[in-house]
């Protein structure tokens, strides 16, 4: 009797998560608030520079009275919510995000709700 072929180039299906169509790019291009033009110009600073810009941009944007924000100690949480948004928007489930964070899923679902990620990305549900 001969064994049945396996054939290894046969992959199982990867089923969609709920936030598949995600893209942080896809929104603020939809909304205007950038182009294709400002995602190259992006792509040549690194995210060192992009921080000191929008910092030197809220400064200028308050008349250069940005003296007393708590911004070093606020800074990890804003790194947080970045890296959360960013998380939820490559992968394709919840449980690939927190995976992508080196968390749980429950404290990815508390990070989600203390950042509003979830109300972030719900305009793009309507897309599917």
């Amino acid at each position: 009797m001969t064994e049945p072929k396996i054939k290894p180039w046969i992959t199982r299906k990867i089923k969609p998560g709920p936030n598949q169509y995600f893209s942080i790019i896809n929104k603020f291009t939809r909304d205007g608030k950038i182009d294709g033009r400002f995602v190259e110009q992006l792509a040549g600073l690194s995210l060192e520079d992009v921080i000191a810009l929008k910092l030197e941009q809220a400064n200028r944007m308050m008349g250069g009275r940005l003296y007393g924000v708590p911004l070093y100690h606020s800074i990890v949480q804003i790194c947080k919510s970045g890296c959360v948004k960013y998380a939820t928007s490559c992968a394709r489930s919840f449980k690939e995000a927190a995976s992508f964070l080196g968390i749980n899923e429950n404290k990815l679902d508390t990070w989600m709700w203390r950042y509003g990620v979830g109300s972030y990305f719900e305009e793009e549900d309507d897309e599917i």
